[in-house]
């Protein structure tokens, strides 16, 4: 998907840029059809580089079906939830995968945390969110439940 494309879909935000920013590393397969690393931002704002992503320090927040995420603390102090994308076939190839994270980038819900940026490579596929502190939603669901059971089971057993 082109960037022009992309800016005249009609369920992008007024005012808002898709900034794209290529990886000064050349990809030593070129016949696979992916030229070089490319980190897109969905807010118009060049934040970072990949570089800084890969130096930043990370923790890891857990692991599921798609890849590992990690929060991560750039040199400036800013912090980010990386989502790792384990290495899977994507039907499409790079054009399939633009697609997909163009469409994830225009979600904008006040319950849903908004893709901010995305690196896609031939070794190596990120998805950039704002992090939020306050945990999983699983926890947050089940966590109270947990709590509850138990205090329950208290008020029972006095």
């Amino acid at each position: 998907m082109s960037k022009s494309t992309l800016t005249s879909s009609k369920n992008i935000l007024e005012g808002e840029r898709i900034v794209y920013s290529t990886s000064p590393y050349p990809n030593l397969n070129m016949q696979s059809g992916f030229e070089r690393g490319k980190m897109v931002f969905f807010d118009g704002v060049r934040r970072f580089e990949v570089e800084d992503l890969l130096r930043a320090s990370a923790e890891m927040l857990g692991k599921g079906g798609f890849g590992t995420a990690y929060k991560a603390v750039l040199d400036d102090g800013n912090v980010v939830a990386v989502k790792r994308l384990k290495d899977v076939s994507i039907g499409g190839g790079r054009r399939e995968f633009e697609h997909h994270m163009a469409v994830l980038g225009m979600v904008r819900h006040p319950n849903v945390v908004s893709l901010k940026a995305y690196y896609f490579a031939r070794d190596e596929k990120l998805l950039v969110y704002d992090y939020m502190s306050n945990g999983n939603l699983f926890w947050l669901l089940h966590g109270l439940m947990l709590t509850l059971n138990l205090i329950s089971m208290f008020k029972f057993m006095v």
